[in-house]
């Protein structure tokens, strides 16, 4: 089990703030329900979570980027 926003921000491009937001706004559906909360707690092995209705699935592969950026470099995310 784990909090739907921490889920959504784990396994899709949004960042942890930006899954508040869109969970908050009513993007987001576990098993159907619209949900708004982002404390919810999800069995991400069992239930099904849609944002904006783009299916967020469980994947085991992971990529690490390590990058020692600069003094004074901005950096931002970039979304697929």
């Amino acid at each position: 089990m784990m909090r739907l926003n921490k889920f959504i921000a784990h396994y899709s491009t949004y960042s942890r703030r930006e899954a508040d937001k869109v969970v908050q706004d009513g993007y987001v559906r576990v098993n159907g329900e619209i949900q708004d909360n982002p404390a919810t707690q999800v069995d991400e092995k069992a239930d099904v979570i849609y944002v904006s209705g783009k299916l967020i699935s469980r994947q085991e592969k992971y990529t690490v980027i390590v990058y020692n950026k600069p003094k004074g470099e901005l950096v931002h995310k970039v979304r697929s």
